[in-house]
């Protein structure tokens, strides 16, 4: 699922909305409305935007590796990525 795929590749933000919300999360997406509650909480969003900024720092030192390209981590990026299927 998703959220799965979330938490696997994404454990700062999964390890934020499991302390937040449980572990109820990972197999039953209505559990993530409890977000709602969350909206106007400073502290919440402020560690949301952290860890966002940190995944986006750890990608453009990954890019940066690859392709010599340093991008600045306060940039946006627009990713785009798409399976390459055997038969293609």
């Amino acid at each position: 699922s998703p959220r799965r795929f979330m938490a696997l590749s994404n454990p700062g933000l999964a390890s934020l909305l499991t302390r937040e919300l449980g572990e109820g999360w990972l197999h039953h997406l209505d559990d993530l409305r409890g977000l709602e509650r969350l909206a106007d909480d400073r502290a919440f969003r402020a560690e949301w935007r952290e860890i966002k900024h940190l995944n986006k720092v750890c990608l453009a030192h990954m890019v940066a590796e690859r392709t010599g390209v340093a991008p600045d981590a306060r940039a946006l990026f627009d990713i785009q990525v798409k399976r390459i299927h055997e038969y293609k």
